[in-house]
């Protein structure tokens, strides 16, 4: 590391550290000569770039806001005008205090006319004559042009004209172009959304689809939209190469697949191939993965989002998160540990958590069956969670109550744990859970 730093940024951080400005103070230098020699620590200004970006990364991985590559431009164009207009404004004020000038005694012997005689800020202070002339170079070098700071001395026009060129470039071609940039990206994604239903919608009406099948498919055409933003999960992994692809694959689905009573006799070597074979699928609210009576030799490896079962009974039960969905799986386990012989159901009303900063979440276990609930960002839940369970001795059993806490682009913090009692009965009494954290203390 030591030599990377030397070959790259060490040379600049030594010029912005070497002390001239200091030395020229030492030696009681004019302040002008103190002032060009202080440029010297202005040249750590070429990193706000590296720094603004690692301001970018903090902000997407630490909260809940995502600043866009777009924005990020928007936010250095106007930073590098703002350091425009301070150093046009510096060099301004300069010239127009330097038409004065002096005797060896400090009296004033002549006096050009400059803009600030013109605006009649001789007698001002110094911050007033700096907010004047940062005023001229804003609204020049935004091409404004205001005119109000009237222009006089040879010298002024030529830094007014070299202010409105460099404004031109920045502020018209380069503010302009990210902008219009922006605007047309959205456009093209709208219009590419807009002739995708209209092609699908003719296609369908041609072809005399049926009307159930239409709104399916234009529910998944709004999903995909608004939802998943127009990504497609199957390119950003194919964009991967052939480790990362089974690593992040494996990731997601190697416990899941080996806890499954299906693949209990496959070895770990053909649990890999099987990984290194999956794409991911969206579905769409509403579809049927798999239904009761009709063939189903596929398996799904439940990532995210919400799914539900229904058996033959009519019993309803949330599916949690890691779970493989089809009917092989389900044959599979019910030989193994047998069919479930109960329905829990669990109303969570309300929720008071002293350690949560940001959306909570509960999951519920209760055997080898587990179901997590909607994230929430209230103290109110009112959310029912049901289960299919299997009970083997007694009416009464214990259900472990997780509460965790939804961080985006982290590891989701757990705040606490708790154990509720169920049984056959049903009762309206309220029960309240006490959450407390690994060490005990109650967090909720």
């Amino acid at each position: 590391f030591g030599k990377i730093y030397r070959r790259g940024e060490f040379s600049l951080d030594l010029l912005s550290a070497f002390p001239a400005s200091f030395v020229a103070l030492v030696v009681d230098a004019p302040g002008k000569t103190y002032g060009i020699l202080r440029l010297f620590q202005f040249s750590r200004a070429v990193r706000f770039g590296k720094y603004l970006e690692g301001l970018v990364e903090i902000i997407n991985t630490r909260t809940r806001f995502v600043v866009t590559t777009a924005t990020l431009r928007v936010c250095q164009i106007f930073m590098i005008i703002l350091f425009l207009c301070h150093w046009f404004s510096c060099i301004f004020h300069l010239i127009g205090s330097q038409e004065e000038s002096y005797d060896i005694l400090g009296t004033k012997e002549e006096t050009e006319y400059t803009w600030i005689i013109a605006d009649e800020m001789q007698d001002e202070s110094m911050g007033r004559r700096y907010l004047r002339s940062f005023f001229w170079s804003l609204y020049t070098i935004t091409t404004i042009g205001y005119g109000s700071v009237r222009i006089v001395t040879i010298r002024e026009r030529v830094l007014a004209m070299v202010a409105m060129a460099v404004g031109a470039v920045i502020c018209d071609a380069g503010l302009t172009a990210v902008l219009a940039s922006i605007v047309g990206k959205k456009d093209r994604q709208a219009g590419t959304n807009n002739r995708r239903i209209q092609c699908s919608k003719l296609f369908m009406t041609t072809n005399n689809v049926e009307e159930h099948l239409q709104t399916r498919i234009l529910e998944y055409y709004a999903f995909a939209d608004n939802e998943m933003r127009n990504i497609d999960e199957n390119d950003v992994i194919g964009d991967l190469s052939s480790p990362l692809k089974s690593e992040i694959l494996s990731h997601f689905c190697l416990v899941p697949l080996r806890e499954c009573a299906y693949f209990g006799e496959y070895s770990d070597g053909a649990i890999f191939s099987l990984i290194k074979s999956m794409k991911p699928y969206v579905a769409v609210p509403g579809e049927h993965l798999s239904e009761i009576g009709k063939e189903c030799n596929s398996l799904y490896m439940f990532q995210k989002g919400s799914v539900c079962t229904k058996d033959t009974t009519g019993a309803i039960a949330n599916v949690a998160e890691g779970a493989i969905i089809g009917h092989l799986a389900t044959s599979a386990s019910s030989k193994k540990e047998g069919l479930p012989t109960h329905q829990l159901q669990i109303e969570l009303i309300t929720a008071n958590l002293s350690r949560s900063k940001g959306n909570p979440y509960v999951i519920v276990e209760n055997g080898r069956s587990r179901c997590r609930s909607s994230i929430k960002n209230s103290r109110n839940w009112m959310e029912k969670i049901n289960m299919k369970v299997k009970v083997e001795n007694g009416k009464n059993h214990k259900t472990k109550i997780i509460v965790k806490e939804w961080r985006k682009r982290q590891n989701h913090a757990t705040i606490g744990r708790g154990e509720v009692l169920a049984s056959e009965s049903v009762s309206s009494d309220i029960v309240a859970c006490s959450i407390t954290d690994e060490r005990g203390k109650p967090t909720g």
